[in-house]
């Protein structure tokens, strides 16, 4: 009998409460168009001149940098992508040098991240030594 009330409360609540949160006639349209340019430059510029809505690929960070290069878009920062050195550790009739931990640990040291991150990645980057990084969600409880 309870489980009976329960579904009849989630049915009064979902059909026959007024919900006015999604009642705004301007949120729906009648096409979605994907143009894919092949140049950068013209893709901005179409932004810019108001006909193009959104240029959803990445831009080099050099290319935003001063406040004039940014005039006519909205810019939005965000983080994504990875870069990552992957070798194989299985053990061969050959020689692999990274079947060996040691060679793998080196490896690792050898690597400057800091370097990486603020040279090749113009500073748009984290550090990390393993797939989860800081900006992850699960960073914490790993």
């Amino acid at each position: 009998m309870k489980l009976l009330l329960v579904f009849i409360l989630a049915f009064v609540l979902i059909f026959l409460i007024d919900n006015n949160s999604f009642a705004d006639k301007s949120t729906f349209f009648d096409s979605v168009k994907f143009i894919q340019y092949l140049d950068e430059n013209t893709a901005l510029e179409e932004v810019r001149n108001g006909n193009l809505d959104i240029y959803y690929d990445k831009i080099s960070p050099d290319r935003l940098s001063e406040q004039k290069s940014r005039e006519g878009l909205k810019v939005f920062d965000s983080a994504g992508g990875s870069y990552s050195i992957l070798v194989n550790p299985a053990e061969s009739n050959d020689f692999n040098p990274f079947s060996l931990k040691e060679v793998r640990f080196a490896l690792n040291y050898l690597i400057d991240r800091k370097l990486i991150v603020n040279e090749l990645m113009g500073g748009y980057g984290a550090p990390t030594v393993s797939y989860y990084s800081p900006s992850d969600p699960e960073y914490v409880t790993v």
